[in-house]
């Protein structure tokens, strides 16, 4: 519906766990919405540098489309409020064999990946943490 009326990726976002958080119900309905409202909230209407069209946020190649390290810390910004979430309304920790064993890592390894790295490298990095994190 959102999408449907224009909004940009915040506004769609933001009604996306809204709507996950309504029909999914519990708790993890509750967490996931925050998740992605969270993230919404960050990334904003504007652009968010998914390089349009590609599958994920580094795009289809690989790349960030030409797009400046602006939107790569954004995104990573909104990884990280979505997390930050997660952590504050369903209060478990790394260790607690939860989607947060998963999710901290990733955003961790991400924010410190990015400076040297780049978004698409940065990314890659980021999912092998988790991976390697889950499977621990």
């Amino acid at each position: 519906e959102a999408v449907a009326l224009g909004a940009g990726a915040g506004t769609v976002l933001a009604h996306a766990g809204a709507a996950w958080s309504e029909r999914a119900g519990g708790t993890s309905g509750a967490l996931w919405g925050a998740a992605l409202t969270s993230f919404g909230a960050v990334l904003g209407d504007h652009d968010g540098g998914t390089g349009g069209g590609g599958s994920g946020p580094a795009g289809r190649n690989g790349s960030t489309g030409g797009r400046d390290a602006t939107d790569g810390a954004r995104l990573t910004r909104a990884v990280r409020a979505a997390v930050d979430a997660v952590l504050r309304i369903g209060g478990a920790r790394p260790g607690d064999k939860t989607l947060v064993d998963a999710a901290v890592p990733f955003a961790d390894r991400l924010e410190a990946a990015l400076p040297s790295a780049g978004f698409a490298a940065a990314w890659a990095q980021a999912a092998r943490a988790a991976s390697e994190a889950a499977e621990a």
